[in-house]
């Protein structure tokens, strides 16, 4: 909504008094005229280039029956920026392109006035209300139109600038590459049942996962045995991480009946083919474990 002096709408609101006060006792009058000027002016709102809608006629008859009856009808018209024009001996009202925008905040304000208006004739209790609502229509009306100024700065921002929103969609490919070879990497990091599920149990390679916390010795023994070992097989199974710290992790150490960490455990097309625990680092032990898991995977079908 533009902005405009309060002293404006000061003066319009007298105005509309004075209307308010001449039809005293005739709501049904005073609500037709109301009704009537909102709509001219609403028009020239909706289709601000359309001459025929800000051009209005004193001498049509229902505009002067139902306008012109009040006696500042032709102050009003003037204050919210229209200018009195006579042609052939023909009194009309013209709204000039330079004051298309200063209309635009009388518009709302005469809407509000009206549904307050009307909203005095059930309760003082129904007034207050209405009152609240029609504060915080302003206020979302007037972030909407923020919102969507910044939209139409944006968009011009792209629109002008084609190279740069070209970088970005080559931001966006190289990145979504690089997703796609971290999924395809001999090594996962696990987060979450829905990532245990995707990378380990419906992996069709054979998965070591390790199940570590950061601060546990023989954890870091076991995975550098483990990421050492990786670089020497050849590509017949993947390394699965899952920090036992990470709270997303709460799920897969459940179903995974851990005992202790670190702990290995191997899967092959989902189902686990081998388990191990350590106290301590015993290289044996997982070379032993690794030997089971490899016999074990040729067995399933």
């Amino acid at each position: 909504m533009e902005n405009i002096d309060q002293t404006q709408i000061k003066k319009f609101d007298q105005i509309i008094d004075t209307f308010e006060e001449e039809f005293k006792g005739q709501i049904e009058k005073l609500n037709e005229s109301q009704e009537l000027l909102l709509k001219l002016i609403n028009n020239i709102g909706s289709s601000p280039f359309e001459m025929k809608f800000r051009k209005i006629k004193s001498s049509n008859p229902t505009i002067k029956e139902k306008i012109f009856r009040f006696s500042l009808s032709s102050e009003l018209l003037i204050h919210i920026g229209f200018v009195k024009k006579v042609e052939n001996q023909e009194e009309f009202y013209i709204l000039e392109d330079k004051n298309l925008m200063a209309l635009l905040p009388f518009i709302q304000h005469l809407r509000n006035r009206m549904e307050l208006f009307q909203a005095k004739q059930i309760s003082q209790e129904e007034y207050e209300r209405v009152y609240h609502i029609q504060k915080n229509k302003v206020n979302i009306i007037k972030k909407q139109d923020e919102d969507k100024k910044k939209g139409e700065e944006l968009k011009m921002i792209f629109k002008n600038d084609r190279d740069d929103f070209r970088f970005i969609e080559k931001i966006d490919a190289k990145e979504q590459q690089l997703e796609k070879q971290r999924l395809i990497s001999p090594i996962q990091q696990i987060s979450g049942d829905q990532q245990f599920i995707e990378r380990v149990i419906q992996n069709s390679k054979t998965v070591v996962v390790h199940f570590y916390a950061d601060w546990c010795p023989p954890c870091r023994l076991v995975n550098q045995y483990i990421e050492n070992k990786l670089q020497q097989q050849n590509g017949w199974w993947v390394f699965a991480k899952v920090n036992c710290d990470d709270h997303n992790n709460a799920g897969v150490k459940y179903n995974n009946s851990l005992e202790g960490i670190p702990t290995i455990s191997f899967f092959y097309k989902g189902q686990i083919i081998q388990k191990c625990s350590f106290e301590n680092f015993d290289e044996s032990k997982l070379i032993d474990t690794i030997q089971k898991a490899e016999q074990a995977s040729q067995q399933v079908i």
